[in-house]
């Protein structure tokens, strides 16, 4: 439970890090949402 915990933690440091690259190459975070939802559901 402890390591699914830091996983779940790593995972959001990961969408943290990409959604403020994202916003300073002015993409919007949507879009980013979107792209993720299409590729895990694949």
């Amino acid at each position: 439970m402890g390591i699914d915990l830091l996983e779940k933690n790593q995972l959001d440091q990961e969408w943290i890090q990409l959604i403020v690259e994202a916003q300073k190459l002015g993409i919007p975070v949507s879009e980013i949402q979107d792209f993720f939802k299409n590729s895990s559901n694949s």
